[in-house]
């Protein structure tokens, strides 16, 4: 194969291997040394866009009538598309994207099932699945009954007399408040003339 340069002028229009050749040869980038391309790489871009329905402007001349005039009947069509990855992530280096004929229908999409929408014994297969690839996954802690604490009351009986407690007691409306008094009598002093009257 030929290591010659390839001039625009030299190269066919009509072929798509050749009509765009010629504008990937030493391609500049910015900062860098500019892009050079093996004639087979060429050839290969070159094909590529001419199959995505790029033409040159000379080309596209040639085309015109007397009048200068190009109906778009003339025009090259466009035989390739590109499909976007049809699972994975959407980026370019994802190979499951790639080139296909125009008339190729789009995949179906995968669906990712919510597990709120599945049966107990649906989530636990999901979860037997998972294992099984070697993700860690933690069987859910049991719900087991846990004892309370409870709330340190506003009114501590520790502070006051036998009388002032009760009193405080036969006032107290709010049933939580009047438990958490009789509960740190009980773990404090304890004194039967709180407790026993206020059995309740």
């Amino acid at each position: 194969m030929s290591n010659q340069i390839p001039l625009q002028s030299e190269c066919d229009p009509t072929k798509p291997e050749e009509a765009l050749l010629w504008a990937s040869m030493n391609i500049p980038v910015a900062g860098r040394s500019p892009m050079v391309f093996p004639r087979m790489i060429g050839e290969a871009l070159s094909k590529h866009y001419s199959e995505c329905g790029f033409v040159h402007v000379d080309y596209i001349r040639s085309l015109a009538d007397e009048n200068g005039m190009v109906h778009v009947d003339r025009l090259p069509e466009q035989k390739k598309k590109f499909q976007r990855p049809y699972r994975g992530q959407q980026h370019v280096l994802n190979g499951m994207g790639g080139w296909v004929p125009m008339d190729t229908e789009e995949p179906e999409p995968i669906v990712v099932q919510d597990p709120v929408l599945l049966a107990q014994n649906e989530r636990d297969a999901q979860l037997e699945r998972y294992r099984y690839l070697g993700y860690k996954i933690d069987a859910p802690e049991p719900d087991v009954g846990k004892a309370s604490v409870p709330a340190e009351p506003r009114f501590n009986p520790t502070n006051y007399t036998v009388k002032e407690v009760n009193a405080y007691l036969r006032a107290c409306e709010d049933k939580d408040e009047y438990r958490n008094v009789i509960l740190a009598e009980l773990a404090g002093k304890a004194r039967p003339g709180i407790l026993k009257k206020n059995k309740g």
